[in-house]
Formats: structure tokens, sequence, C-alpha cells
């Protein structure tokens, strides 16, 4: 939910260090995501609505991030390095999750 608020402040606060801080640290919170993605797993078999839930607020999260991702790419920004590496982890994400509500 932190997460959530922080990635939708650049709605607000639509500067390059709030973009920077997003970008960089929502990279590192999407690969934590991943390598706990077990215990959603675990927990969607006991507690469905929860996981739903918080499935729901990440997808707001890592909505915005594509938007900042491609408003870097066509202002030519130089945090264009992290696009990449973003986009693939963001890819990965989407496909745990739909394997995930697809059992």
């Amino acid at each position: 939910l932190e997460f959530k608020r922080l990635v939708c402040l650049t709605k607000i606060k639509n500067n390059r260090p709030v973009l920077v801080e997003v970008i960089k640290n929502g990279k590192d919170f999407i690969i934590e995501i991943l390598k706990k993605f077990k215990i959603l797993d675990l927990q969607l078999k006991q507690n469905k609505s929860d996981v739903i839930k918080t499935i729901k607020n990440l997808q707001v999260a890592t909505r915005q991030i594509q938007n900042i991702a491609a408003h870097i790419r066509t202002s030519k920004d130089s945090m264009m390095n992290y696009v990449p590496l973003i986009k693939k982890d963001l890819e990965k994400l989407i496909f745990k999750v739909k394997n995930l509500l697809s059992e």
C-alpha cells in the first residue's frame, strides 16, 4: 500500500527527483515481490480476497511505473538506462500474476 502511494505521488509531483526515486526503488520493490511470490501463491488458497486486494494495489503502482517508463523513453532522459530493466521485471511480474490467478 505504501509503495502504491509513493508511485501515485508522481501523478501530483511530476518532477525529476521523484521520478528517479520511483524508477530506482520501484525496480528493487518489484524484484523483491518476484522473490516472495511463492508466499502469495500459498496465501491465495487461504486468503483469496486479501491476495486479490494486494494484487490490485500492486497493479495500480505497476501501471504508473509503466507510464513513467514510457515518459522517460519519449523524453530521451538520462534515466533511460533503467527503462529496459524495469520493463523486463514488470513483464515477469505480469506473467506471474496471470499464472497465479489462472490456477
